[in-house]
């Protein structure tokens, strides 16, 4: 029940994208119990979270209210649908966090996420969840009808948002043995600040 399943290190580098770029929206999907939605709206000015599982997110709606928490936004149905219009009636910008949790047993979202986003034209920071680290087998990852979540299956949908060679990928690195010890890609666009 802590955000982002207990790992502090995929937070705090969400909170170096939100600093760096000026981020000003994080969306979610998979609310799932809301922990990572509660959490993001501590420091994000406005939070959209997207979850199929009603029951789910009535818990996550509890909670939320438990916490006198008033700016996140939710809405109940498939994140392939409901992200393509969220992104088009909220006027959703660059100054954006995607985190795309969305995936769960036969359910796989990812690459009509990644779609929705190319639609709208715009260039967020883009954090995927489940992903197979190459620089660290300890992590664990999903697969989709046998498919790895690995980047160069994404990748040909991340050159479609942000154009060949415009952007920076990564993975997380420092492991938490208190966390569910997921892989996690985190995407940007490139910057002209000096490499840190």
């Amino acid at each position: 029940m802590s955000p982002m399943n207990g790992d502090s290190l995929i937070t705090d580098e969400m909170l170096r994208l939100k600093d760096l770029f000026k981020l000003k929206v994080a969306i979610e999907t998979g609310t799932c119990f809301g922990s990572t939605s509660l959490w993001m709206a501590k420091h994000f000015p406005f939070v959209l979270t997207i979850e199929s599982n009603k029951d789910y997110q009535e818990v996550a709606k509890e909670r939320a209210k438990n916490e006198a928490i008033g700016n996140i936004v939710f809405f109940l149905g498939n994140s392939e649908t409901v992200l393509s219009h969220v992104l088009q009636s909220r006027s959703i910008g660059h100054d954006a966090l995607l985190l795309l949790d969305a995936h769960w047993g036969n359910a796989c979202p990812l690459l009509d996420e990644l779609k929705a986003i190319h639609a709208q034209a715009i260039r967020p920071c883009i954090v995927i969840h489940d992903m197979k680290n190459p620089d660290d087998d300890r992590f664990g990852f999903d697969k989709y009808n046998g498919q790895e979540f690995t980047y160069e299956w994404v990748k040909p949908s991340l050159d479609l948002i942000y154009g060949q060679n415009n952007y920076v990928h990564y993975f997380n690195t420092g492991f938490k043995k208190e966390s569910a010890q997921r892989g996690v890609l985190f995407v940007h666009p490139k910057i002209f600040v000096k490499e840190w």
